[in-house]
């Protein structure tokens, strides 16, 4: 497979206890893909920061005041500069075949412009 830009937005709000998984399934997709993980902590309280500005792999962080997530999401929206754009919540993670399945069937179906 070739590589294929993929940005993957995810907000994050007092996530401390999940967001590792979270970002531990992003990087461990199968398949090759040049990931941009965008981050957006939305004011969060617990120990989510210094999580994530320990991560050992490559993540951007973007950090605001308590919007929610749509704004959060809104702020990734603004950065991201992948061909193709992902949502993940913080509390949630993907199978390592996600992106291989998800990217694979946009490329075969040009004509879709979402999957969910």
């Amino acid at each position: 497979m070739n590589n294929h830009s993929v940005s993957i937005i995810i907000p994050n709000y007092n996530g401390a206890l999940l967001i590792s998984r979270c970002l531990e399934s992003i990087f461990n997709q199968i398949g090759s893909f040049e990931l941009e993980v965008i981050v957006i902590d939305d004011g969060s309280t617990d120990k989510s920061l210094d999580l994530l500005d320990s991560y050992p792999k490559p993540i951007t962080i973007l950090r605001q005041s308590n919007q929610g997530p749509a704004a959060a999401r809104n702020k990734g929206i603004e950065i991201a500069t992948g061909k193709y754009l992902t949502f993940l919540d913080a509390d949630d993670y993907w199978k390592s075949t996600f992106l291989k399945e998800t990217v694979s069937f946009l490329n075969d179906n040009p004509e879709t412009i979402a999957v969910s």
